[in-house]
């Protein structure tokens, strides 16, 4: 879901339970890196992925996988999911 920031930092019992493990999603970082630390800070449990990190690592994997690069524009979005997807995976 997407939450304005200044929103779910004002009422996060609003949108959160305590008990369960959120993914902050960001695209440029800070604001992101901030609304993780205030939410970890009141006893929420947070990961933060950074989108353009993923999708740097979605774009190394296709190229390995020697992908043209009009091909892999059509798929860059989904390897990223996969690779967000991934992480969280892993961390089960």
């Amino acid at each position: 879901i997407n939450i304005p920031l200044h929103e779910l930092l004002d009422s996060p019992e609003d949108y959160l339970e305590e008990d369960k493990e959120y993914y902050l999603l960001c695209r440029a970082g800070r604001r992101s890196y901030i609304a993780a630390i205030e939410l970890d800070e009141l006893g929420y449990d947070v990961v933060l992925e950074d989108e353009r990190l993923t999708t740097k690592v979605a774009e190394n994997i296709l190229i390995n996988a020697d992908m043209s690069r009009k091909k892999r524009k059509k798929v860059i979005d989904k390897m990223a999911a996969t690779v967000i997807l991934q992480g969280y995976l892993d961390r089960l």
